[in-house]
């Protein structure tokens, strides 16, 4: 996938700052000097992309390829809990995974211990684990229109 400006621009503009960029080996060059990058030589699951970056929250975790909706930050912060993930459906465990994670201070630190714990694979992956250890993952079902094709 790519890195568009688009998302660097509504991560930014919805202040989740600072924004880091976990760049494999196939990923574009990324143009923005407000953004740090962590170069990677070889490619990588989701969840050893997040082993690279500093997960102090709160944060907001976004796949590269994500073009958002402009109302999709503002509803993802405007959902309560520690942990929010996009879905596209109405269950974490059977739904489309869209790849957008809202995480507080204490939603990052499950996040680092099931790290920690040697949990590998998608963000996916990563957020029923933390569901199944007992950690409510919340989840913000927009339906269609999350996306903007433009």
């Amino acid at each position: 996938g790519h890195l568009p400006g688009r998302l660097i621009d509504a991560l930014a503009s919805a202040h989740a700052q600072p924004i880091t960029v976990v760049r494999g080996p196939d990923a574009p060059p990324i143009d923005a000097s407000e953004i740090a990058v962590i170069e990677h030589a070889t490619p990588l699951s989701e969840a050893r992309a997040l082993r690279l970056a500093t997960l102090d929250g709160p944060l907001v975790i976004a796949r590269a390829e994500l073009a958002l909706a402009p109302h999709v930050l503002p509803a993802l912060a405007a959902t309560p809990g520690e942990l929010v993930a996009l879905i596209d459906g109405n269950n974490l465990a059977t739904a489309r995974f869209a790849g957008l994670v809202r995480a507080s201070a204490i939603g990052a630190g499950w996040l680092r211990a099931a790290l920690d714990a040697g949990a590998d694979g998608s963000l996916h992956a990563l957020l029923t684990r933390i569901a199944a250890a007992g950690h409510p993952v919340c989840v913000l079902h927009l339906g269609g229109g999350w996306t903007d094709d433009a």
